[in-house]
């Protein structure tokens, strides 16, 4: 057994995950819940470690801890030189919701309620709606379980790490003390256990004070010792490990037996890695214990012979419960005992079992509930809640389907409040019922949503529309922040308005399923099929590339192994451009994918992309040939390709991926066809998700521990504002109302002022004259307000004027014209590029719009 105290340290073994595989294109968009639960986790599980089998789960928390305290640093110098001022809005949405895994009362006020999330921190709230968070200075912010001391619920105990143990496990960082509510925290050790999943706390023997116990499943990705249930006599100062069912077994749940004083440890075999995913074996079996928790005995298996999976506990007045799951991620039974746990039987009849009450991935849930208020009512948390009032003979739903969204799918706790009324944890937030089910309010309207991509809408400024993990594609702002609407189901990934057309938009769902619509303003959308000539058999990202031309909005471009083209979009057909571009080689052939696509601001033929094994290719011919372009690169996951909009010649890319990344470079810039140079400057080691150049030397990354920007080209990177360590995955300019918009993967979609990034307008005189440093092409006057004028040389073929972001707000032919005068009155104010092509290659210049 393992004795540890608040200083000691554990070392970690390295951990593996299970890597996710791209799928063909399906025709259908929603899915089997099971299939919708593997494969985000599995797809984020080969971003950080590919092209390696393994993947450094402990590793990759403690630089999320060293990322963290970095932060820290830099804002604690008191100057504020070092992180870069200004306030981070809520743009929405509060009625979208997000995962929670617990949800508590207070002992002594009941209308204060506690909820943790799993990756958005732990919330305090009431009845009334209003939530606050109290954790944004944790360094890992997945929520497991929370106890209150007994006789003083001020004193709360917080385990972290998220138990429901996906195929991508959000480690936590050990057990956290607060002797005030929940306003201050003190880590108190297990920090090295990596998912503490439940807490409890039992009366000492003699009068002693209560004794609380942990338990952890550790790093499910390897076998180890650390791991199994863990006792503290002295309210977390020391630690003693009391059972270890097994190296690759840890507890999932626990219960106190006050007419016995006994306590039983539920124990989970569960691993994943590389190349399984387990979660049945011997070792999932019950242990007890009768003297308070120093030792303990394993109890015979409830269900008799054979081998089951995760158990759930509960207890009434007629006797102790285990929730079984069997081999094939169903119900297998409810089991009672009534003398301690040496016989079994069970509770429901064979022929009343719920059908496929747990989904077929009861490894998610394995949580029964009994009422205090009547024991025969019992509730099995699922997909949907079922619920028996006769002691479990007889079964239904206690709300209802799940796909109707009046009451999220996937439910996590419950507990109850009085003999009708509870209060429920989902997938998609938390709910309250106080007629037994017949009606459910949703409880709260706390910002956890989790977004993979976000992007502004041009022909309604300061709207946005974003993707979300199991809650589809959405749209709505700050001004309603609980009246976002919900676009398209499925898993949201990426949407686009088309730059000069209010009707078209472009979104999406896993695996490049892709939709547009063609609907006025203020219609319901009518989303029609956009993936036809795409081969279903290719191998597609589950978070696919989509994009038009920055140069050309009408033709879109898209990835599986190779690239797609089409050229009259929406109404024509996807063409492949490419052949294989991913090393196309085993260990893992489904999982090499596409997975960034980008077009040059400058020139309509140059196009880039990159792979989920690290490779990056450039055409300069419209897709007809294609070149490597992978000098500098460290071989791992290409998470973003920019082209640089200030620089016609210059390119972006940004990397992830743990292993070998912890000694690589994960920013990068290069010339067209060049070698990749490093520019994370002085960053903490971490994922990078995304780059957006929002002038010639400010640049802005999102990565897995917020949002960051270079104000000198990449010498050295400051936290763009304050924000907790939360994952985010992409950031976008919104140039109509200067906001820098954040789609984090905990917190909802944020926005950032603009104006705290970037300096201050150039000033310019009124009816000044600029030039393309070559003394022919002139433009004026500068600033422009309702006429831009254009003096031309002879060799000018074509132009375009585009905007901050890239997007085109005016192209024409040139042929001949000498001079040129564009209307601009219906353009926003700000900066814009004019960009000619000219015989000898394409020249640029910067103008300004005036109010």
């Amino acid at each position: 057994m393992i004795q540890l105290n608040p200083n000691a340290y554990l070392i970690a073994a390295a951990a593996t995950l299970l890597l996710c595989t791209c799928s063909p294109i399906k025709p259908e968009a929603e899915a089997s819940v099971e299939f919708k639960k593997l494969k985000p986790f599995e797809a984020e599980a080969w971003k950080w470690s590919a092209p390696d089998a393994d993947w450094d789960a402990w590793h990759a928390a403690h630089l999320l801890d060293e990322v963290n305290r970095w932060k820290h640093e830099h804002t604690a110098q008191g100057t504020g030189a070092r992180t870069i001022e200004g306030e981070w809005r809520l743009e929405g949405p509060t009625n979208i919701g997000g995962r929670f895994n617990f949800i508590r009362q207070h002992p002594d006020d009941p209308v204060t309620l506690f909820a943790g999330s799993s990756a958005g921190g732990l919330w305090k709230g009431s009845n009334s709606g209003t939530w606050q968070p109290l954790t944004e200075d944790f360094p890992a912010m997945a929520m497991g379980d929370l106890a209150f001391y007994p006789g003083n619920p001020d004193r709360i105990f917080l385990a972290t790490g998220d138990p429901q143990i996906s195929s991508f496990p959000r480690i936590g960082n050990g057990i956290y003390r607060s002797l005030d509510g929940g306003g201050s925290w003190e880590n108190i050790g297990l920090d090295s256990m990596g998912v503490i999943s439940k807490l409890l706390f039992v009366p000492g023997l003699d009068e002693a004070a209560p004794v609380l116990f942990a338990g952890a499943m550790g790093n499910p990705a390897q076998p180890n010792a650390y791991r199994g249930l863990f006792r503290s006599a002295d309210a977390g100062v020391n630690w003693e490990q009391v059972l270890l069912p097994n190296d690759s077994a840890g507890v999932t749940d626990l219960l106190y037996d006050p007419d016995t004083e006994a306590i039983y440890a539920a124990a989970w075999q569960r691993t994943r890695n590389s190349t399984a995913s387990e979660v049945w074996g011997p070792h999932c079996r019950i242990w007890k214990s009768v003297d308070n928790g120093i030792n303990w005995q394993v109890l015979p298996n409830p269900w008799g012979q054979g081998e089951r999976g995760r158990i759930g506990l509960a207890h009434s007045s007629q006797g102790v419960y285990a929730l079984v799951v069997g081999q094939d991620s169903q119900l297998d039974n409810l089991y009672r005992t009534t003398d301690g746990g040496e016989t079994w039987s069970a509770v429901i009849p064979e022929d009343n079992v719920p059908e496929n009450a747990l989904g077929g991935f009861g490894w998610y849930f394995s949580k029964v509930r009994i009422n205090p208020f009547n024991p025969d009512d019992i509730t099995i948390l699922g997909v949907n809640l079922w619920n028996s009032i006769n002691g479990g003979a007889n079964w239904n739903l206690m709300g209802p389907e799940w796909w109707t969204y009046e009451v999220h799918a996937d439910k996590h706790d419950l507990q109850w409040l009085g003999a009708e009324t509870c209060i429920l944890a989902t997938d998609g937030g938390l709910y309250k019922t106080e007629d037994h089910g017949a009606t459910w309010e949703d409880l709260e309207d706390i910002p956890v949503t989790q977004f993979y991509r976000a992007t502004w809408n041009p022909h309604n400024p300061g709207f946005y529309t974003a993707g979300a993990q199991d809650n589809g594609t959405t749209t709505g702002n700050y001004e309603d922040l609980g009246g976002w609407t919900r676009d398209l189901g499925g898993d949201g990934f990426t949407a686009i308005y088309h730059p000069t057309d209010p009707t078209l938009r472009y979104a999406g769902y896993q695996w490049g399923n892709w939709r547009f619509s063609m609907t006025e303003p203020g219609e319901e959308l009518q989303w029609n099929d956009f993936t036809y000539g795409i081969e279903e058999e290719d191998r597609v990202w589950w978070d696919a590339p989509l994009i038009y031309h920055p140069s050309n909005p009408d033709e879109m471009w898209t990835g599986s192994q190779r690239v797609y083209r089409m050229e009259d979009a929406p109404v024509d057909e996807w063409e492949p451009v490419s052949e294989d571009l991913t090393y196309a080689t085993e260990p893992g052939l489904s999982y090499r994918c596409v997975s960034a696509l980008a077009g040059s601001h400058f020139d309509a033929d140059v196009v880039a992309a990159g792979t989920t094994d690290g490779r990056v290719w450039i055409s300069q011919d419209h897709g007809d040939s294609w070149q490597p372009m992978e000098t500098g690169l460290p071989g791992q996951f290409v998470t973003d390709i920019e082209f640089d909009p200030y620089h016609p010649d210059s390119m972006f890319c940004t990397v992830s991926g743990y292993r070998n990344a912890v000694y690589s470079p994960f920013i990068f810039r290069a010339t067209i066809g060049g070698a990749w140079q490093p520019i994370q400057g002085d960053l903490p080691e971490h994922p990078v998700n995304q780059i957006h150049a929002l002038n010639d030397s400010i640049w802005v990354v999102a990565t897995d521990a917020g949002v960051f920007a270079t104000l000198n080209r990449g010498a050295n990177w400051e936290p763009v504002g304050t924000l907790p360590t939360i994952p985010v995955y992409d950031v976008d300019a919104d140039t109509i109302t200067n906001r820098l918009i954040a789609g984090t993967f905990a917190r909802s979609l944020l926005s950032f002022p603009l104006d705290s990034l970037l300096p201050a307008p150039e000033v310019i005189e009124p009816n000044a004259v600029a030039n393309f440093v070559e003394p022919s092409y002139w433009a004026y006057p500068n600033p422009f307000t309702s006429t831009l004028n254009l003096s031309l040389g002879e060799d000018v073929k074509s132009l375009r004027v585009v905007d901050f972001s890239g997007r085109i707000v005016h192209e024409q032919n040139v042929a001949n014209a000498s001079s040129l005068v564009i209307p601009s009155g219906a353009w926003s104010a700000g900066k814009y590029f004019v960009v000619l092509e000219t015989a000898t290659g394409p020249r640029s210049l910067q103008v300004i719009k005036g109010q």
